[in-house]
């Protein structure tokens, strides 16, 4: 699993909100899986993805302005 927050961990927190996008490139072998952005204020999946084939893959999360993690799972 991976974390992502749109700021500094030691960074004072914005007085309004601050959207962030990140992405991740994943090496993987052959197979699939699904990769699912979690919102961590509700726990909800927000965006997921299948993931085919081997090879590296570009994972680009949704917006968010808290915290968002990201969860691959096998299929």
């Amino acid at each position: 699993a991976i974390h992502a927050r749109p700021r500094a961990p030691n960074a004072k927190p914005p007085t309004q909100p601050v959207p962030g996008v990140t992405a991740l490139q994943l090496e993987r072998p052959e197979g699939h899986c699904c990769a699912e952005w979690l919102d961590t204020m509700t726990g909800k999946t927000v965006a997921p993805t299948k993931i085919d084939g081997a090879g590296i893959h570009t994972l680009t999360s949704p917006a968010f302005t808290s915290d968002i993690a990201l969860r691959i799972v096998k299929r």
